[in-house]
C-alpha cells in the first residue's frame, strides 16, 4: 500500500504519494497545514527514489509554496450600530425608506407625530413668556437699588446652577477615578460659597419694598424652565431632527423596520436600527485546538461565500478570553478587521477565514 499526504487548498486538493503505508485525513472546519509534516514527506520522497527500479514517479514538494494557516468560518458584522427608540409615544406619519435600504448622513427615514408632546411644550413656552413679562414689568416699578439687587441675584443664581451641573459631571469622573478627591472638595466649596451669595442677596431683597411679588414670579419662571428643559431633553437624540428620524452615520443600512404609516409606537419601543457600514468587521470561530497558534495582529485572508472569486485581507484584532460551544464544538471567538472592504460586502455575509500562523 502507499501512503498519501493530502495538501488541501481552497477549492482543490493535492496529494503526494509516499512509498509507505498511511492514510488521508478529511478536511475539518478549522485546520492547520504544518511545515514539519511536509518536510517529513520530502524526506520520505527522497529515500524512496533510490530503491527498486519499478517505483512510480513521485512529485517534489516546494516548501516555500506551502501556506501555514488556521482555517475558520466567519460572518461579516458591524462594530457600530444605533437602535432607534423614544421615551414618549409617537405615531408614524410618513416612511421614506424600506427595510434593508442603504442611507447616508442626515437622510430622512420617517417623520413622527408626538402625541400631545409638542402641544405641552408650546404651552410651557407660552406660560414662561407671560411670567417673564410680569417680572420685567414689576422690576420697572421698583427703586434703582432693588433693580440692582435683582440683577445681581439673577446672575448669582445662574452661576450657582452652572456650578452644580459642573460638580455633577466631576462627580461622575471622580467615581470613575479620573478626578482626584482634592478637586471634588474644591468644587463643593465653590458651590457652598455661591449658595451663601444667593442667600445674602435674597435677604437684602426681602428688606426692599415691592420685591416679594417679583421673587414669587422668579421662582415660578425657574420651575417652568426646568419642566421645559426636561421635556426637550426627551427629544434631544442624535437620530432626531425636529419630528424626523435621520441617519446618524455617513453610510448605514436600515434594519428591523417593521412599522408603516399610521402605526403608533409606545414609549421605549424600538422602531429600527442603523447599521454603520464603515465599521464592518468579521467575527470568526476558531476551534480550541488551534487557538494557541493564532496571534493578535496576524494577517488574514477572507473569501466570501457569496462570490468565491473575491478575496479580502484583514488582521486579527481581538481574541476572546473565553471559549463558547457552537454546534457541539468548543470554539474561541476572534474579531478580524477588514482592510479593503468594498460595496459588495454586506452585514451577515458568510466568509471563509484563513489566518496566517507564525513559524514555531
Amino acid at each position: 500500500m502507499k501512503a498519501t499526504i493530502e495538501r488541501e487548498g481552497y477549492g482543490n486538493s493535492e496529494k503526494v504519494i509516499l512509498p509507505e503505508t498511511g492514510s488521508s485525513h478529511p478536511r475539518r472546519k478549522s485546520r492547520r497545514v504544518t511545515g514539519l509534516a511536509m518536510m517529513m514527506g520530502v524526506v520520505l520522497l527522497l529515500s524512496g527514489c533510490g530503491g527498486n527500479g519499478g517505483e512510480e514517479p513521485v512529485q517534489e514538494v516546494d516548501l516555500s509554496e506551502i501556506s501555514r494557516q488556521v482555517e475558520a468560518f466567519g460572518k461579516v458584522r458591524a462594530a457600530d450600530e444605533m437602535s432607534v427608540s423614544l421615551e414618549v409615544p409617537a405615531r408614524i406619519q410618513t416612511l421614506q425608506v424600506r427595510d434593508g435600504q442603504q442611507v447616508t448622513a442626515g437622510q430622512q427615514v420617517m417623520t413622527l407625530a408626538f402625541a400631545g408632546l409638542e402641544e405641552e411644550a408650546d404651552n410651557l413656552r407660552g406660560e414662561l413668556a407671560v411670567v417673564r413679562a410680569e417680572i420685567n414689568a414689576q422690576a420697572a416699578e421698583v427703586s434703582g437699588e432693588t433693580a440692582r439687587l435683582l440683577q445681581e441675584l439673577g446672575y448669582a443664581e445662574k452661576q450657582l446652577e452652572e456650578a452644580r451641573e459642573d460638580a455633577e459631571n466631576r462627580q461622575r469622573l471622580y467615581e470613575a477615578g479620573a478626578v482626584p478627591k482634592e478637586e471634588m472638595e474644591r468644587y463643593q466649596r465653590e458651590i457652598t460659597s455661591r449658595e451663601s451669595q444667593v442667600e445674602n442677596l435674597q435677604l437684602q431683597l426681602n428688606q426692599q419694598a415691592g420685591t416679594h411679588q417679583i421673587q414669587v414670579r422668579r421662582e415660578q419662571a425657574a420651575l417652568l424652565e426646568n419642566r421645559l428643559k426636561r421635556l426637550e431633553a426627551r427629544l434631544n437624540l442624535p437620530f432626531l431632527e425636529d419630528n424626523a428620524v435621520i441617519c446618524p452615520f455617513d453610510r448605514a443600512v436600515v434594519s428591523g423596520l417593521e412599522m408603516k404609516p399610521g402605526d403608533r409606537s409606545e414609549a421605549y419601543q424600538r422602531l429600527l436600527r442603523f447599521i454603520d457600514l464603515d465599521t464592518l468587521q468579521v467575527e470568526a470561530d476558531v476551534l480550541e485546538e488551534f487557538i494557541r497558534q493564532v496571534e493578535v495582529g496576524a494577517s488574514v485572508t477572507l473569501i466570501p461565500v457569496a462570490d468565491r472569486s473575491r478575496t479580502y485581507t484583514g488582521r486579527v484584532e481581538t481574541i476572546a478570553d473565553t471559549a463558547v460551544v457552537v454546534n457541539n464544538e468548543t470554539v474561541v471567538p476572534v474579531v478580524i478587521s477588514l482592510e479593503d472592504a468594498d460595496e459588495f460586502l454586506r452585514p451577515q455575509f458568510n466568509v471563509d477565514v484563513f489566518i496566517d500562523v507564525a513559524d514555531e
